[in-house]
């Protein structure tokens, strides 16, 4: 599962790299982070000067089966490091942790979909730009806290299951 979900993962993740890459890693960070309406706008009415708004809304059309691919590969990765180091099933609600984030993508998705659907900005209201953006962080954080995760479990050692003799 690891795999099968890591290939399409890491396969999505690099067409949206290649998608985005008129804009820019940077620009893209700044908007999803920016907590502000005003900043949306601005960058919006720049990208649609510069034609890079069709970049943006097709990186969109992707991204909306992305978060399921990482939250997958995510859980399988916690599982299997999780299972091959013997860590306690007292630890196994981190594997939630993948899904929020793949849900806080989701939604953050959807609000970039109802800012783009009205030309006029009159959508870019500054409860959703921070909705969007709180999405954003949590989603980011949890998707590495997840990796974190996995990292510090893989550096455990083993659990043992004989016991010693004397």
């Amino acid at each position: 599962m690891m795999l099968f979900f890591g290939l399409f993962y890491f396969v999505s993740q690099a067409v949206i790299f290649n998608i985005l890459h008129p804009i820019g890693s940077k620009a893209f960070l700044a908007l999803q982070l920016s907590f502000s309406k005003e900043f949306y706008i601005k960058t919006f009415a720049a990208w649609q000067a510069e034609g890079l708004m069709p970049v943006y809304k097709a990186h969109l059309y992707i991204d909306i089966l992305h978060p399921v691919l990482y939250a997958c590969f995510l859980i399988s990765a916690l599982a299997c490091v999780m299972n091959a180091k013997g860590i306690s099933k007292k630890w196994n609600w981190v594997l939630v942790l993948p899904v929020i984030s793949g849900l806080c993508d989701e939604f953050e998705n959807l609000i970039q979909f109802v800012f783009l659907s009205d030309a006029s900005g009159l959508l870019i209201t500054e409860p959703l730009v921070l909705f969007s953006s709180v999405f954003s962080l949590v989603k980011w954080s949890l998707a590495f806290g997840s990796l974190g995760i996995a990292f510090f479990f893989l550096l455990k050692r083993p659990h043992e299951t004989r016991h010693r003799s004397a």
